[in-house]
């Protein structure tokens, strides 16, 4: 079988090129992500310090009614 690949280090080079680019786009999808879950976990607080404002408030109508 002929080889009929010209430079095979270019081939090498490509790929080493392609790795890096995802290694980047994988850095970057990581740095989003945690981002997100950042806001995320904002989210969730403010959503159980809504809900123990409610508890509080639901307590209070309880312990009036008796």
């Amino acid at each position: 079988m002929v080889r009929t690949e010209i430079n095979p280090y270019r081939r090498n080079i490509s790929v080493t090129e392609q790795i890096n680019e995802l290694g980047e786009k994988r850095a970057k999808f990581v740095q989003l992500r945690q981002e997100k879950q950042l806001e995320l976990d904002v989210i969730n607080s403010d959503i159980s310090s809504i809900e123990a404002q409610i508890a509080n408030i639901l307590m209070r109508k309880r312990s009036r009614k008796k």
